[in-house]
């Protein structure tokens, strides 16, 4: 675990890209994981993601 980021440094570099990427913004976060879902502003709808994958199966 000696090369595994702390979650607070995930979270400052992917607000450094969305700063960069204007159209995307953060839409989930799981500390547990470590990880974060960057989504396209398009989703998000009335303030409110729409990131489910809806579709026939």
């Amino acid at each position: 675990m000696a090369n595994v980021p702390w979650h607070e440094q995930v979270v400052t570099f992917v607000q450094l890209v969305c700063d960069r990427l204007p159209q995307y913004d953060i839409a989930c976060e799981h500390e547990h994981s470590n990880c974060l879902l960057l989504a396209y502003n398009k989703f998000r709808i009335n303030g409110k993601w729409h990131t489910w994958i809806d579709y026939e199966r």
